[in-house]
């Protein structure tokens, strides 16, 4: 007899579950409850409020045969994933219920006492922080992100870990000690080779010590410290299930650890998910559970949406416990580094608030105003000095290519103001001639996917006054969009071309371009009229140690224009050793061989460090074999190695060393001498433009045989 087929459209019969919430010194107010069932896998099956009764009905599927389904009575939630566990975190209950295709089960009774209610409102843990990319020193922010956030326990791992792991731990900690800097990132392997890495470099975040509190570095040195040795201990006292036990009993001893020991072994539960906002940062809370004594231990993964490929992640650093940051502290920053060359950018956020209807002159490349004499409030200005970097002990003049970067309040547009110009000239009369380099900026429309474009903010000519260049917008230029630098540059609103304004020239040239230029800013509304400051209200600015204090009363506004002295000098250093002399007698220049018969004969070389101003150090060193002397002076010999500042126009000056300091013991030796000018310029990020000049000769001395 054939068996009928069953009727696929025919609903699918469903056991019904009640469950009765009785409350405990109920004082009228109840708080909003629900009702879950989760099936012995975890499923999510159904979910149900509570009535004013206290009852609440959870239709499942029915089963062939009795089976066990998990009902929680927690707190209210609309995540569609949410767990069994995530609802446990938080102070729910939970009772096993027995559910057939036959029976109505139930019902589950759950007393409900007013101190567990308050647990699902407590023990929140508040979680900040920030996404990064750094191009340069510049962390730009990451924006429109996604981080999820992950609670790391290691219980269920070591629960669950076989027995010969338990004792490979235990194994682990007695022969690593002292423990050896942690592993680096993992790079993902694709199909053409190295993936980019989704995060921080060779060495992330969180082992920086002075990152957060909560990072591992501050775990690991505690635990080095003392909790560490515990460890070592019971490694050494106990073994098999003894360990497990004290590590379950003590699992915060441990924590740091399985980054050497189980790099890639943990358990984790996503516990939030939040957005970076246009400055990178972050902030999202979730439940840890009011009767949890133990910190929560974090680790983030951020994904973003890239255009033609879909969301990619940018931020997760493997191995997951190495970049976890244990015993984190609800509430304290933490900074995510991404290296990832497809994390999308938008333009920092002023790091001091603008103030309204404010330009603020703010720096050159990354040297801050109040670096450079002339328009510091605190650096004594002279002749001298003037438009030249404070760097201690030196003063450093400006060469290369110059980016200038200004903060402008958002007011200034709204009020019209939508333009600046920028001009330089030589000295501090004559006329003023404008800087015209392009500047423009990426940015980023956030559809779906994302597109990205340039817009060039100048040089413009706006009804007939040309080398006009826009402020920028707030945000970005079209709706929805954003700044998106590629280079720190990005952000930078003037360039000023020293070597076209001032070149280098050679040593024997009769004439020199290096000195100081006057560089002169001022504003022009949308029509390309110039703006009356005083009228408009409008005041420039320059960084202090504090807040950005007003140009004028430091001299540096000129009518409505901000004006500055910068000194440029791009000339290149020179270097020169004279081949060495033993008692007046030089080595030849093709064999370099000087013959002693005196230990203590004089070996003198001569050496020429030049730069025509000055602007220049320099080091005369003499290297033996592969080792550099270091020789304090003992008459009638000199001190090695040598430093100083170049004097203006260059000098040249002798070493003198005896035979016997120069062999130190040896019968012969092979020696060089080296000569390292270094020139001061700067572009304001650094000072290797290409200027500096280096010497090298060798030498040998070997005894006199005839």
């Amino acid at each position: 007899m054939t068996k009928p087929t069953p009727d696929k459209a025919a609903p699918e019969r469903a056991s019904v579950l009640n469950v009765k919430v009785e409350y405990i010194a109920d004082s009228g107010e109840r708080p909003q409850v629900f009702a879950y069932a989760f099936g012995s896998s975890g499923k999510l099956l159904a979910r149900a409020a509570v009535d004013e009764k206290g009852e609440a009905r959870l239709s499942v599927p029915a089963t062939r045969e009795a089976g066990a389904v998990r009902v929680v009575v927690g707190p209210a939630t609309d995540a569609p994933d949410v767990t069994a566990g995530e609802l446990k975190r938080r102070g729910a209950l939970e009772k096993r219920v027995r559910v057939d295709q036959r029976l109505q089960a139930g019902p589950a009774v759950f007393q409900l006492h007013p101190d567990i209610v308050a647990c699902w409102v407590l023990g929140i843990c508040f979680v900040r922080g920030r996404l990064v990319k750094m191009l340069g020193p510049v962390a730009l922010p990451v924006c429109n992100a996604t981080v999820d956030v992950y609670e790391v326990d290691i219980v269920p791992l070591i629960v669950t870990l076989p027995l010969d792991e338990i004792e490979r731990i235990r194994e682990e900690i007695i022969v690593r000690w002292p423990w050896p800097p942690p592993p680096p990132e993992e790079i993902p392997v694709g199909p053409i080779g190295p993936l980019p890495r989704p995060g921080p470099g060779p060495m992330p975040a969180p082992f920086a010590a002075g990152d957060a509190p909560a990072t591992m570095a501050l775990a690991a040195q505690s635990a080095a410290a003392g909790d560490v040795s515990r460890a070592l201990f019971a490694a050494r006292t106990l073994s098999g299930e003894q360990f497990r036990a004290e590590i379950l009993k003590t699992p915060g001893l441990y924590k740091p650890l399985l980054c050497y020991i189980l790099p890639g072994t943990v358990h984790m539960d996503l516990v939030a998910t939040t957005t970076t906002d246009e400055c990178g940062e972050f902030s999202t809370w979730f439940f840890r559970g009011c009767s949890n004594p133990d910190q929560p231990d974090l680790y983030f993964r951020a994904r973003q949406p890239f255009p033609f490929i879909g969301t990619i992640q940018v931020y997760g650093p493997t191995p997951v416990s190495c970049h976890t940051y244990w015993n984190y502290k609800c509430g304290t920053e933490v900074t995510l580094i991404t290296t990832h060359p497809l994390a999308r950018t938008c333009a920092p956020c002023p790091d001091e608030d603008i103030p309204e209807k404010g330009v603020v002159v703010k720096r050159i490349g990354w040297t801050l105003l109040n670096q450079i004499y002339g328009t510091s409030n605190t650096l004594p200005a002279n002749a001298a000095n003037l438009g030249m970097v404070s760097d201690a002990p030196y003063d450093r003049p400006f060469g290369g290519f110059l980016h200038l970067q200004m903060n402008f309040s958002p007011a200034l547009r709204a009020n019209n103001i939508m333009y600046y110009q920028a001009r330089i000239r030589r000295g501090s009369s004559g006329a003023f001639q404008p800087l015209t380099t392009v500047v423009s900026r990426y940015y980023t429309v956030w559809n779906s996917p994302p597109t990205e474009d340039a817009e060039v903010l100048g040089p413009k000519t706006i009804n007939s006054v040309p080398n006009l260049f826009e402020i920028p917008t707030e945000l970005g230029p079209v709706p929805n969009s954003t700044w998106s630098p590629r280079n720190p540059f990005e952000e930078y609103h003037v360039k000023i071309p020293t070597n076209d304004l001032a070149p280098g020239v050679l040593p024997t040239s009769l004439m020199d371009n290096a000195g100081k230029f006057e560089l002169e800013i001022s504003l022009y509304d949308n029509n390309g009229a110039p703006v009356n400051l005083a009228a408009a209200g409008v005041t420039f600015y320059v960084p202090t140690d504090d807040d950005p204090t007003p140009a004028a009363p430091l001299g540096l506004m000129d009518g409505n224009s901000f004006r500055m002295t910068l000194h440029f000098d791009n000339n290149a250093c020179t270097a020169n050793v004279q081949p060495p002399t033993l008692d007046m007698v030089a080595a030849s220049p093709d064999c370099g061989i000087l013959e002693w018969d005196d230990l203590n004969g004089l070996v003198r070389v001569n050496y020429t460090p030049y730069h025509r101003n000055g602007h220049a150090t320099y080091s005369f060193n003499v290297m033996r074999g592969v080792s550099w002397l270091s020789l304090a002076a003992a008459a009638p010999s000199d001190a090695l190695g040598v430093s100083g500042l170049v004097p203006s126009g260059g000098a040249t000056y002798t070493n003198t060393q005896t035979v016997a300091r120069l062999l130190g013991g040896c019968p012969a030796a092979g020696f060089a001498a080296e000569l390292y000018v270094d020139s001061l310029a700067t572009d304001g990020t650094g000072s290797e433009l290409g200027y500096d000049a280096r010497a090298l000769i060798a030498f040998a001395l070997t005894p006199d045989t005839e």
